[in-house]
Formats: structure tokens, sequence, C-alpha cells
């Protein structure tokens, strides 16, 4: 729609039958009010209910969304509306070839097209097709907030998905390492049972904190107090010239890990940096995250949002951690819905360089590329730039992101529009058509 808002006072947009359902207090929606976001931020636009049969016109060109799974509605819409070309968008390459082809064998003009050149080029070379079109329009949902808390990690809860318990591992790790414990243990141990959904559900602009634990609480704030004390006297003695190697003889009382913070001060500091906030925002059963319960004080819940509560969520996030999964194919074949995300609010991605490799429409102004050395296991190259951008210089390279993909969303979304004029431009010359079943 993004890329069509010249074309609105022509455009229909059809979408599902439970798009239009108003939200049962009782039950949980799959809408997350999609109709009323859609007429708050681009108005002018008709939505019709899909399966209103009786309301089809006849059209022009029809784009279809991922039509596989549901083939013989599409079929049953070319029937009535008979457009002049079809343009279908392909989300998931790896999806049954068969029905791909079913579906382009409907219409005698059909163009073919995905969200990034590299789902393209599978799409492509599995299909064994001239051409595959790429767009990646993305509408601006208009974040003007200027405080932020917290980083993003958002989508469906699935582990196949996106790589938690690594970031889980290396939070544990940071929050032991003063006690002199392993983080990994936890981890490995922590029962899906410490993460059931609260009975209360998170209101806008408000997250669900995943318990709490007197503990963990305890601990992060003799850590917090503990950097606070060593970087008073790294201050107080630099400010009389007085050599931080003297820091080893200041306090003879306290524990192993005050010896070990005065005698490697930068290293000391690392350890000591109090975990991140961390926003989960998406849909699904919490007990798949597998968190463990020392770190649920520091991560909070933001499930089944609205688009309008999920954006505000997100534009407030400092940064959005996909944690892509090795086995998941989003740096391989597909595209992970997070990039879309971080075009749409202006939330810079934190990534590895492979990605920029993948996602060839992205530079390294537009993201937040992690050290993804062999030294820097996953999760802790998180949590390592993370702290990069917590320290003074870091507001001025998010802002810096943030301005960055702005221009390339308006770039992406003139690239699409132009995409689909040619497309149409070539339809209006071809009769309106029927099914080549017909």
């Amino acid at each position: 729609m993004a890329a069509l808002q010249k074309h609105r006072e022509r455009l229909t947009v059809y979408l599902h039958d439970s798009m239009f359902k108003p939200k049962d207090s009782s039950s949980s929606s799959s809408s997350f009010d999609l109709v009323s976001y859609v007429d708050a931020v681009m108005p002018g636009n008709s939505l019709r209910n899909a399966y209103y049969k009786e309301g089809i016109n006849e059209t022009d060109v029809a784009i279809f969304v991922s039509p596989e799974f549901s083939i013989g509605y599409y079929r049953e819409f070319i029937r009535r509306a008979r457009p002049r070309m079809l343009i279908v968008f392909i989300h998931e390459p790896n999806m049954d070839l068969s029905r791909l082809q079913y579906i382009i064998n409907m219409h005698p003009l059909v163009g073919v097209a995905a969200l990034s050149p590299h789902v393209a080029a599978t799409v492509k070379a599995r299909m064994r097709m001239h051409h595959v079109h790429w767009m990646m329009p993305v509408h601006a949902v208009g974040c003007a907030n200027t405080c932020f808390e917290g980083w993003a990690v958002q989508g469906k809860f699935e582990g196949q998905r996106r790589s938690y318990s690594s970031l889980w591992e290396a939070m544990a790790n940071q929050l032991a390492a003063a006690a002199g414990g392993s983080g990994a243990a936890a981890v490995q141990a922590a029962p899906a049972r410490l993460l059931q959904q609260q009975h209360q559900q998170p209101g806008p602009g408000r997250g669900v904190r995943l318990g709490s634990s007197s503990s963990a609480v305890a601990a992060r704030r003799r850590l917090q107090l503990q950097h606070r004390r060593t970087l008073q006297q790294q201050q107080h003695h630099q400010q009389h010239d007085v050599p931080t190697t003297s820091l080893a003889a200041a306090d003879s009382s306290s524990s192993g890990s005050s010896r070990l913070l005065r005698q490697a001060p930068a290293a000391a500091a690392a350890a000591v940096r109090p975990l991140p906030r961390i926003n989960l925002l998406g849909s699904g059963q919490p007990s798949l995250l597998g968190l463990p319960q020392q770190l649920r004080p520091h991560v909070f819940l933001y499930r089944d949002l609205g688009y309008a509560d999920y954006y505000d969520t997100l534009c407030r996030s400092q940064a959005l951690l996909p944690l892509f999964n090795a086995s998941s194919g989003y740096l391989r074949d597909k595209i992970s819905s997070s990039v879309l995300a971080s075009l749409a609010a202006g939330v810079p991605l934190m990534v590895p360089r492979r990605f920029l490799e993948v996602y060839e429409a992205f530079k390294e102004e537009h993201v937040l590329l992690l050290d993804d050395s062999p030294t820097n296991e996953p999760g802790a190259a998180e949590l390592a730039s993370i702290a990069k951008l917590s320290g003074p210089e870091g507001a001025a390279t998010l802002a810096a992101r943030r301005k960055a993909l702005a221009q390339l969303r308006h770039v992406l979304n003139q690239h699409a529009a132009a995409k689909l004029d040619g497309l149409m431009a070539a339809a209006a010359s071809r009769p309106h058509a029927s099914t080549k079943q017909d």
C-alpha cells in the first residue's frame, strides 16, 4: 500500500474476514486492530472484506500476497475481478512449487515478485523463471520518540526462528560473574514453566515483567554499587594524579570479585555492567522462550499487541535484535519480519556482517554491526554492542542510523512504486481476462 498511495482513488484492499471482526475480550483476536490502524495512518484507502464475494469488482491489476495459502479463494477472485494482470508476491520461497505453478497458470499475464533480492533469486532458481521482481515497500509509522528504553526482540515466539538461548546465556553469565558462577548451567536447566504467561495483559506502552527474583535484583544492585564505587575511586585518583594500579591496595577487606575489579579496571567494568532491559514483542506461547528465572526482572513481554501499540513500543526501543538462528534461513533464502519492522519504525537492526551480503539494499550506515569474530560468542556479541552504544557516543550513533533508515525507506518506496507503475502500464493495453480454467 505504501507504494500505491498515488493510486488510492482506484485502489481497493481486500483483507481476510477475521480482520473485520471486533476483538473479543474473552479471547485473543488475530486481527490486531489492523483495519482501524490502517484507517488512522493511511486514510482514504478502501478496505473490504475479501470473503464478501459480491463486493469484488472488475479490476485492472490484482496484487496477491502469499496466495498459496488459499488457492480456491484466489481462483474465485480472478473469476469475478477479471484482472488484466496478476502480480504475485511470494513471502516463503520454500513453498510447494506445484502450488505456485498452479497459481501462475491461472492467468495469461502474471508477474512474480519477492520482498528482497535474495528471496527473488531463490524463487527464480527453484522455478527456473526468466525473471522475478523484488520490491520492499514499507510505510513509515511516524516514530517521534526521543525517550528510549530497552532493546527489542520482535516476532513469533519460536526458538527455530531466533536464538533466544544465546542471549539468555550471555546475560546469565554476566549476572553470575561477580558470584563466580556460570550462567550457562542456569540456561540449560531453565524449565519452560518459568515463563508461563501471567494473568494480566500488557496495556499500551507497558509490558509485563516476566517475574521478579529478590536474589537476582540484589545481585544486580551489588554489581551496580560495586561498579559505581570503582569508578569513583578511579576518578578520585585521576584527579590527584594517582596511578590506577595503586587501587590494588586501596581496600584489603574487599571480596575476591572486588580485588579482581581493582586489578583490571577495564575488564571489571565490563563484568559489572547492569543487564540491559529487553523488550519482547510478538505472539505465541511465552514458555517457548526458555527464559531462566534470574533474568526475568530484566525482560518485559509485550504479547499480541495491536498494531498501534506494537509500533509505539518498538519505536521506544534503542535497537532491534533479530537474533538470527543459523537454521532459520533468514541469512540464506528467507526474509525476516524484523527487517520490515526496522524500516517501518526506523529502529536499527543489530546484525552480523553476513546480513549485508544477503540484504543488499542495506549498507553499514543502516545497521549496527556486531563483532562476530570467532572469539565473540552469539549473545555476548549483542551485549558487547549494547554496552558500547550505552556509552557517551551511543546516542549519536543510534540517531545517525535512524536518519539513514528513513532515507533508505524513501528510496525503497520509490523503487517499488516505479516497478509497480511499470507493470501496471504494461497491463493497460491487455484485455480483461478470465482464468485459464474457464
